[in-house]
């Protein structure tokens, strides 16, 4: 399995100087190891930063913990049900009684009585 893993990105602005550009190039080259190799020894993600910005004069550090979430809704599954044809729509119902649908990206599952599919359907045309 995996361990660790991480990366880092190092944007410099339009006005950095040659300098600047030169002692960010000598920072990367003079990290420890890789990546994989400061994750598993315990380096933090701060410490990172500060062998990125020796003798730089960084604004500061902006800390964010990202968190997964999907946007999907019942809302979105009516607008994909109102691109289907109107026969596509009557056969499901007829068939199942109602639609449902998933999302594939978080797997959550959506249903659609037959007014909603209908009211769906409606609203798009």
């Amino acid at each position: 399995g995996v361990e660790a893993a991480g990366g880092f990105l190092v944007q410099l602005l339009p006005d950095a100087t040659e300098e600047v550009i030169a002692q960010v190039e000598k920072n990367v080259a003079a990290l420890p190891g890789s990546m994989t190799e400061m994750l598993r020894s315990g380096t933090s993600a701060q410490d990172i930063v500060d062998l990125l910005m020796v003798d730089l004069s960084p604004l500061g550090v902006a800390v964010d913990s990202p968190t997964y979430f999907c946007e999907c809704g019942k809302d979105r599954v009516e607008r994909a049900i109102a691109l289907l044809t109107t026969q596509d729509i009557e056969e499901l119902l007829l068939k199942y009684g109602c639609i449902e649908a998933k999302c594939e990206f978080c797997g959550e599952r959506y249903s659609l009585n037959p007014e909603e599919a209908v009211r769906a359907m409606k609203a798009a045309r």
